[in-house]
């Protein structure tokens, strides 16, 4: 089993109303306690992704299995009208391939398991073209590249800051979702510059609010 297979499926996973339904509660279990189960078996995505691995006694196979979970049930309910147009835009051949194996990549990265609804709210709003794909693959690496602390910041969520955090916004440099400017008395300054949040930023809480 090929993995831009399980990339196809996770996405089609995410587009069908009756897998995020039955993912929704399967991010909260211990997951090889569903293994021999037909319940986990049967959901899109999930169902390939066993298929394609082959030790789910490893830890990491699990957390896997729990972050296409995650992505599968906050993924929203699409109309029908938006899946139509999304398959007519993005779902043929090697473009269906290549975005399946974005988001496999990403989540297979993802060290916390908030993350995957994060990146399930980019999706969406690339599957109701409110981004295109260059900014899909932007965004889900600043997630990727995030703290989480400073990703739920940056959604408007009060944050209290760890013992070894960066000032924020100083952290969301390095993932691209802000930038050095030279002005002093601003927040996460140093001698000279400060962070601000960008434009891809600002194009994430957008993601996250759904206020497009």
């Amino acid at each position: 089993m090929k993995d831009e297979k399980l990339g196809v499926a996770v996405i089609e996973g995410a587009l069908t109303p009756e897998a995020q339904d039955l993912a929704i509660d399967l991010a909260e279990y211990e997951l090889d306690s569903f293994l021999d189960e037909g319940v986990l078996k049967e959901i899109p995505g999930i169902k390939l992704a066993i298929a394609c691995k082959k030790i789910w006694g490893a830890i990491q196979d699990q957390l896997f299995l729990k972050k296409v979970a995650a992505f599968l049930s906050s993924s929203p309910k699409f109309t029908k009208e938006e899946v139509d147009a999304f398959v007519v835009d993005h779902w043929r051949g090697d473009e269906a391939k290549r975005l399946g194996e974005t988001v496999v990549l990403i989540l297979d990265r993802l060290d916390d398991l908030d993350k995957p609804a994060m990146l399930a709210k980019v999706f969406a709003a690339f599957v109701r073209r409110h981004i295109n794909y260059d900014a899909l693959r932007r965004l889900a690496a600043g997630i990727d590249h995030s703290s989480i602390q400073d990703l739920k910041a940056l959604a408007g969520e009060a944050v209290i800051p760890g013992e070894f955090a960066e000032p924020y916004p100083t952290g969301l440099v390095r993932s691209g979702f802000a930038h050095w400017i030279l002005k002093g008395n601003a927040l996460g300054s140093k001698i000279g510059q400060a962070a601000e949040v960008n434009n891809l930023g600002r194009l994430f809480m957008k993601c996250i609010l759904n206020d497009f």
